[in-house]
């Protein structure tokens, strides 16, 4: 099962920020239907699990499907 963790509220340096509107709509799922899921997050945050995942593999891939903020924290 490939780990999930959740990222920062906060923008990792100033005020940007997607508008209010669409961060509602992508928490609601931007009106899919996804299936009922077992599945639970990591217990530590995206940053954290970046870095383990990044010790424990040798040559990790990284499918950025967002912004680069958790990848841009783990990496400083």
């Amino acid at each position: 099962m490939i780990p999930v963790a959740c990222g920062r509220e906060e923008p990792l340096v100033g005020d940007h920020a997607f508008p209010d509107a669409w961060r509602e709509h992508a928490d609601q799922g931007s009106g899919l239907y996804l299936p009922p899921t077992e599945r639970v997050e990591h217990g530590s945050t995206a940053i954290a699990l970046i870095e383990r995942l990044v010790e424990e593999h040798e040559d990790p891939v990284v499918l950025a499907t967002g912004p680069l903020t958790n990848l841009a924290g783990a990496l400083a």
